[in-house]
């Protein structure tokens, strides 16, 4: 198995984070079709939401301003930068900031999320050992 360097990893994201933002073309499709599958799942007994690879907030601030309680994880210390400056100008309260690896979720408790959003880590957290933390995660 191939090991990953995560301090390689964040350094590259925070290189991207102020890129992040002006990425749009293909990303905007990317986006919507992510919102619509994301909008199939939020249903009145969704409350809290853990966002893993949160980047600049595209899904945490939005989910928070419809008023779910949300967690922002992500690796870069700059992407969650820029994602916190986006909830303290809306005065966003029920969303908060936590940085880590994906493959690491051990710092939550068992059964603490309605709902986990994870995309674009595939290739570094859904390794079939690393998956339980994940299940661990979300299930109630």
């Amino acid at each position: 198995m191939v090991k990953t360097d995560y301090e390689l990893e964040r350094k590259w994201w925070n290189a991207k984070a102020h890129k992040e933002e002006t990425d749009m073309f293909y990303e905007k499709i990317n986006r919507e079709l992510r919102w619509r599958e994301i909008n199939k799942h939020l249903t009145e007994d969704i409350n809290t939401i853990l966002d893993v690879g949160g980047g600049t907030g595209a899904f945490s601030i939005p989910l928070a301003e419809k008023g779910f309680k949300v967690v922002h994880f992500d690796i870069s210390e700059e992407m969650i930068a820029i994602a916190k400056s986006k909830a303290e100008e809306k005065n966003l309260k029920n969303i908060t900031f936590e940085q880590g690896i994906s493959i690491d979720l051990s710092r939550f408790n068992d059964n603490s999320f309605d709902m986990v959003i994870m995309r674009g880590l595939t290739n570094y957290s859904m390794r079939i050992e690393k998956t339980p933390y994940l299940r661990r995660c979300s299930m109630k």
